[in-house]
């Protein structure tokens, strides 16, 4: 949640596109030309920034701007094997090779999350009356809606999705969720004692579900990094880096970075953030079609349901799968791990 913030919940950061070595040209049909090397491995040139100020000093600022860009790439062209988390996704950079993409989070982990935004998305239809911002009758569509997707949503409250424990809890989510939505259409009206009882009611049960999809991200991450260990030379997974890119409300104690912390039993300064590193790499990217704007409102309103839900603003500005998956890394088998000792 992001906005509650499930990590893999959060919208899905695009794939990194970082050059790792060129692949094999397809082979041209008959008649046509077959493209040359250059051709094909040759990057596009990316567009370069105008020279601040222009004369002799913008100048020498190009030489280092010009070197550094070719040390990217020379570096680049010699990379080690990395992986990158992106959302529900592990993709596997290997210099040479072609590497599907694998989805490992699990279609579970997201009727988890679904079930824990249905109470977010009352509370934030009927936040804005409580508070004078909107007219009720301007909700009212817009919550009837609500309610007819949680009477579909029932039906998929299922052993296909869920653990018997999860039903009944997701059960108790949805239930109490159209409860208030059916008072508040019943009295046209919210009131701020109404509002805070059901979100205090409510707040844990959500950050079960939460603890419930962290451990799934968790263990379905696990699984497959242990694939690929058995793929790596040994030296190419003792230096395996860990690319992550996550929202920035979801950095603090991010289970994918918790995770890869563990994994590769590497550290980073006292200063850094937890589970960060040389080898754990976390990448704040906004949303597609997003800009400052967009992730300053979603601040401020993770903020708000924080309070609200679990007694503590700053508790969307971690990631609210952090003690889920702290719980279920400590179970995992310390085999595994790769020991710098």
């Amino acid at each position: 949640m992001a906005v509650l913030a499930l990590s893999a919940c959060h919208k899905q950061a695009p794939t990194a596109k970082v050059p790792i070595g060129a692949t094999a040209p397809a082979q041209p049909e008959s008649g046509q030309s077959t493209p040359t090397a250059a051709a094909v491995e040759q990057p596009k040139p990316k567009p370069q920034p105008p020279l601040i100020p222009k004369g002799p000093l913008g100048e020498v600022d190009k030489s280092f701007l010009d070197a550094y860009e070719a040390r990217r790439a020379s570096i680049l062209a010699n990379q080690r094997p990395y992986v990158v988390i992106s959302g529900s996704r592990l993709i596997l950079h290997v210099p040479g090779k072609e590497i599907p993409p694998v989805t490992v989070i699990p279609e579970s982990y997201h009727a988890l999350k679904d079930i824990a935004h249905t109470p977010f998305a009352a509370y934030l239809l009927l936040s804005p009356v409580e508070q004078g911002v909107v007219d009720f009758k301007s909700q009212t569509d817009a919550l009837n809606a609500l309610l007819g997707r949680i009477d579909n949503a029932k039906k998929e409250v299922t052993t296909k999705w869920f653990t018997a424990d999860e039903i009944d809890r997701a059960n108790r989510i949805l239930d109490a969720t159209a409860k208030l939505v059916h008072q508040t259409l019943q009295s046209q009206t919210v009131s701020k004692d109404l509002l805070g009882a059901f979100s205090g009611k409510l707040g844990p049960l959500m950050l079960a579900n939460a603890w419930d999809a962290g451990c799934a991200q968790i263990n379905a991450t696990h699984a497959q990094m242990m694939i690929w260990k058995d793929s790596l030379s040994s030296d190419d997974w003792r230096q395996l880096t860990a690319v992550n890119r996550a929202r920035h409300q979801a950095r603090y104690r991010n289970a994918a970075t918790q995770y890869f912390s563990w994994l590769f039993d590497v550290k980073g300064p006292s200063w850094s953030y937890p589970g960060e590193s040389m080898r754990v790499i976390y990448v704040e990217s906004l949303g597609s079609g997003e800009d400052a704007s967009d992730e300053l409102a979603t601040i401020l309103i993770d903020a708000d349901a924080s309070q609200a839900f679990f007694g503590n603003g700053w508790r969307l500005s971690e990631d609210i799968l952090s003690e889920g998956a702290s719980a279920c890394i400590e179970k995992l088998p310390p085999a595994s791990r790769y020991k710098t000792k």
